[in-house]
């Protein structure tokens, strides 16, 4: 049987032959294309948002596979979907234009932080000996930059698109009379947070304290204002400083036993013996504990919350120090409720 009989009792084998004939008639057109696309960010927060206040600058990143040095002319529009407001944008050539182009330029249009604003690059090469963006080309040539400042705009929305350049409307890379289109890699858009001048990475509002670090934003009395930096954290109407109870409401301040700790909040919480409102179980309540047992043997106010080991003599000893030591720097085995 002749080989071109086999072929044609063979169907998938003549798409096979097809397909790749096709391939290698378009040469290296098979796998031509370009692409514009966010290579990184900077200035974002840790959930990917705009702080106000803070630049956040956008890289861009050129890539030509379209088998021809081009020339190039794309824009960047920055809007907001629901009229946040921003200072005006800055673009910057990033990588050396000037050893790829004749001439290059940046164009804004209408950059007052309004609505919408666009930047444009451009470069070409008028004289035919440079490189332009050469085939095979894949670098960050230019960056947006965008800061908001005005506090309204937190729970908004910025977002990056591209554009037409304004001098020739067009989105697009030529060479001689050949048109070439990259890629863009779509619309971004991130939400704007308000500062966190704290460091606790909540952001604006969202932040029961915001000048005081509380990641956790405890907030005992539920008044929407964090413990970090509530003047009566347990909403008593007595001012921590003097409330002989600061971690439980007792407005009437009863101390039967006249020990400077109101009856209603000895124990709250085991280890704290520093007696600190957060009710945490730091460094400053071992130091209190050292003094006690070897230095100025001062009281403690609550023994039960210096009972560490739960010992059945309630006694604050040497073994209340082992335990409190292992709970903060070996095991760091929660310590128990207070019973």
């Amino acid at each position: 049987m002749s080989s071109d009989l086999k072929l044609f009792k063979c169907p998938t084998c003549i798409i096979a032959l097809s397909i790749v004939a096709a391939l290698l008639s378009a040469g290296s057109g098979f796998a031509q294309g370009g692409s514009v696309t966010i290579d990184h960010i900077v200035g974002l927060n840790g959930a990917g948002q705009i702080v106000i206040g803070t630049p956040v600058t956008f890289y861009l990143r050129y890539t030509n596979n379209f088998g021809t040095k081009v020339n190039i002319s794309n824009g960047f529009r920055v809007h907001s979907p629901d009229f946040a407001t921003w200072s005006p944008i800055i673009g910057a050539q990033v990588y050396d234009w000037s050893s790829l182009f004749f001439n290059s330029y940046i164009q804004y249009n209408s950059n007052d932080g309004l609505g919408a604003d666009s930047v444009g690059f451009a470069g070409f090469d008028i004289v035919g000996t440079l490189p332009c963006l050469p085939n095979g080309f894949s670098e960050v040539m230019c960056s947006v930059s965008i800061t908001v400042t005005d506090m309204s705009n937190e729970g908004r929305h910025l977002c990056l698109d591209s554009c037409f350049v304004r001098a020739s409307y067009s989105w697009k890379w030529v060479w001689d009379t050949q048109e070439y289109f990259p890629d863009w890699d779509g619309i971004r858009c991130y939400e704007i947070a308000g500062a966190d001048p704290d460091g606790d990475g909540v952001y604006g509002a969202a932040d029961n304290c915001p000048n005081g670090y509380n990641p956790g934003q405890e907030d005992l009395d539920g008044d929407g204002l964090g413990n970090a930096c509530d003047p009566d954290v347990d909403g008593d109407g007595v001012a921590n400083e003097i409330d002989n109870c600061p971690l439980v409401y007792n407005p009437g301040q009863q101390d039967t036993d006249g020990d400077g700790v109101g009856d209603a909040c000895c124990c709250l919480f085991i280890g704290n013996i520093d007696r600190s409102p957060d009710g945490l179980v730091t460094m400053g309540d071992l130091t209190v504990l050292i003094d006690h047992l070897f230095i100025t043997l001062t009281l403690l106010p609550c023994p039960e919350e210096g009972n560490v080991d739960l010992s059945t003599d309630g006694l604050v000893t040497m073994g209340d120090l082992t335990v409190l030591i292992d709970h903060l720097f070996i095991t760091l085995t929660p310590l128990p409720p207070c019973p």
